[in-house]
């Protein structure tokens, strides 16, 4: 909730008139659900965000700083066997070093 107030405090700022706010909110705020742990610390996550996530049997939990993200095995695995060396280099500079020379 540390994490998710902030981000909900300013995306209730924007302007409610403008169409592209509307649409953004609804993508953004869709699968936004408090999860609770059940009684074996387990969370269940709801079954339209295991749909829209491709969720199947095996899951890979991922850290996204303070985040954590969930993954389908085999999603998971086919995103890194399509990702080169090469193609991380190239969004390193650009995430690490914005509008600047290549390093």
């Amino acid at each position: 909730m540390k994490s998710w107030e902030p981000i909900f405090s300013e995306i209730s700022k924007l302007n409610d008139y403008d169409p592209k706010v509307r649409e953004f909110r609804r993508y953004f705020l869709n699968g936004a659900t408090i999860a609770e742990l059940d009684s074996a610390g387990r969370i269940l996550v709801p079954q339209n965000l295991r749909e829209h996530a491709g969720l199947e049997k095996d899951i890979v939990l991922v850290s996204a700083v303070n985040k954590i993200e969930i993954w389908d095995k085999i999603k998971y695995q086919q995103f890194f066997e399509s990702f080169s060396p090469e193609n991380f280099s190239a969004i390193a500079n650009q995430v690490m070093n914005p509008g600047g020379q290549e390093k």
